[in-house]
């Protein structure tokens, strides 16, 4: 063998012997991040599609793979709350001052709050994620919650995910039962899956990782939000609506075996946990807010052609039902729980589609959550403060 031929092969075992031991390193010391961490994203909104939703939205995530500031230093006198749940929760849209935990942290460091809660510092992260029903939020959450010192609150927004969940899986009964990938929970572990390209390396991911702690890259996203004009053209569209309440017993009752499992689990580290229960927008509705609705088919609109919705009288019944649920779950457990409808304006003021908030009604969210973080209440009583509207 020539002298070069030795010099590849001996450069290929090194950089075989660097690549196994990157791995083994992350296996033993990564943790499960529901984003990556240090990550930094400027949407450019399509305000056509979110008249509501102002131009730009950033996002940047901490290094605990937190939406939200940099964590508190274990040293520090500080509240520190994690906000679990689903796209309601995730606020991906709105700009990052703007979401509902941003609001509520900003509320809670203000001087008085602050002094009140005998805290020098309040941090709320954020690790929602859209269309995660309950079974894998608690597995996200259990695989997360290792890499946590200390929490003292655990906020738990879920509900309309489940219901989501089962209508695109076309309504089984009994819910199977699935084990879901770890992709879908996690923007990083460290489980792999390993491949030989170079971005599917342990390599890469030490390096990328390196690369947005030193050198802080913004990654610009346009048209943000655009797809959603398609999504609700094809609701618009859909031959068929069901107007007639289909039997949701094998969901509501999946609903609240997973919700119990999750906010036992959340009990395991943190010393208060608070059921914010899902809000929505309603029924009935004019025609312009109803022309915003896109989800709530037998499918999935975002990744193929839907022809069959529910309608928003219906949608409104399964959504009280599996509200109705979520108190059963806080009452038996003894969580705190939240109810928003009295606080919030059921209009495309407060939502920008049948779940989703706009930075008003995050604005409405926020500072229901941290008046409740502030005084804590008994499960079934509603919160401080004068609400907007009785349900």
């Amino acid at each position: 063998m020539s002298a070069l031929g030795r010099a590849l092969l001996g450069a290929a075992g090194v950089g075989a012997l660097a690549e196994l031991t990157a791995r083994w390193w992350i296996r033993r010391r990564g943790g499960y991040y529901r984003y990556t961490p240090h990550v930094r994203e400027r949407h450019e909104i399509d305000r056509e599609a979110m008249p509501s939703v102002p131009p730009v939205a950033h996002v940047e995530i901490n290094c605990d793979g937190e939406r939200g500031d940099p964590p508190p230093r274990d040293s520090e006198r500080s509240l520190r709350a994690l906000v679990v749940g689903g796209s309601a929760a995730e606020c991906y849209y709105l700009d990052q001052r703007d979401t509902w935990p941003a609001v509520a942290q900003r509320v809670l460091r203000q001087p008085e709050q602050l002094a009140a809660l005998g805290v020098s510092r309040v941090h709320v992260g954020n690790v929602a994620r859209a269309i995660l029903p309950c079974q894998e939020l608690e597995l996200m959450l259990r695989l997360m919650l290792p890499r946590y010192r200390r929490l003292d609150v655990v906020l738990i927004m879920v509900g309309a995910s489940d219901l989501v969940r089962w209508m695109e899986q076309g309504m089984p009964d009994p819910i199977p039962e699935r084990s879901p990938e770890l992709s879908r929970l996690f923007e990083q572990h460290p489980e792999g899956p390993w491949g030989v390209r170079p971005s599917q390396t342990a390599l890469w991911r030490i390096a990328s990782g390196l690369n947005r702690r030193l050198r802080r890259p913004v990654v610009t996203r346009p048209k943000s939000g655009g797809w959603l004009h398609r999504v609700r053209k094809m609701r618009a569209s859909a031959p068929h609506l069901i107007d007639v309440e289909p039997d949701a017993t094998a969901m509501l009752d999946h609903f609240e075996r997973n919700l119990t499992a999750l906010v036992r689990t959340a009990r395991t580290r943190a010393s208060r946990v608070i059921l914010v229960r899902q809000p929505w927008l309603g029924a009935p509705l004019s025609p312009a807010a109803e022309a915003m609705m896109w989800n709530f088919g037998l499918g999935r609109p975002y990744r193929e052609e839907v022809t069959t919705y529910f309608t928003p009288r219906i949608v409104d019944q399964l959504m009280r039902r599996v509200d109705a649920r979520a108190v059963e779950v806080a009452v038996a457990t003894g969580a705190e729980q939240l109810d928003l409808m009295p606080w919030l304006e059921r209009s495309p003021r407060t939502f920008y589609d049948y779940l989703h908030l706009t930075p008003q009604g995050a604005e409405a969210v926020g500072r229901a959550v941290a008046a409740v973080i502030a005084g804590p209440v008994t499960p079934g009583s509603p919160a401080p403060g004068q609400p907007h509207q009785k349900r």
